[in-house]
């Protein structure tokens, strides 16, 4: 009888896979412990540059409140479908919030990466995302990532199970 992998040994993504994924277009969502105690979940556009992970955002937000009065927050990144299409990595680090010019900076980066340079100079498109004001910044203190894809589960004949 073969071993069914636990969750404990799932296969995780090697460095280039993992800036690799952390490359694509995917939506973050970056939890937050809020006043009620409970965790504060939102989606978000990210950046990964420089082993650290870039989050835009408007300063008023819940998300901003409640990482100024507790920093540590959770980042999931997931490509998930049906079956055993998941892979994804969770972040666990203290979030920075940065302002000014430094974080509208960081911000356009994050904007290309999602939009391109000819959408972000459409006049609604940059009038919405001129709300972006703060940058959070997350220096990654665990990183735990799984690619079932790479599981043999996933190699049978007739499976259609790649993204």
């Amino acid at each position: 009888m073969n071993k069914v992998p636990s969750l404990m040994s799932l296969p995780e993504f090697t460095a280039s896979e993992l800036e690799k994924f952390l490359s694509k277009r995917l939506i973050a969502t970056l939890a937050t412990k809020g006043r009620d105690g409970f965790p504060h979940v939102a989606p978000i556009w990210f950046l990964y540059e420089n082993k650290v992970i870039l989050l835009c955002t408007n300063g008023q937000t819940v998300k901003i409140k409640n990482i100024k009065a507790d920093n540590s927050v959770a980042v999931l990144i997931d490509a998930a479908r049906e079956g055993f299409k998941i892979r994804g990595l969770l972040i666990k680090g203290r979030a920075e919030v940065l302002e000014g010019s430094e974080a509208r900076n960081m911000n356009r980066r994050i904007h290309l990466k999602y939009m391109g340079a000819k959408a972000l100079k459409h006049p609604r498109v940059s009038a919405y995302l001129s709300g972006d004001d703060v940058t959070i910044r997350i220096r990654p203190e665990n990183i735990c990532s799984w690619d079932y894809m790479k599981l043999p589960i996933s190699k049978i004949k007739g499976l259609n199970l790649s993204f």
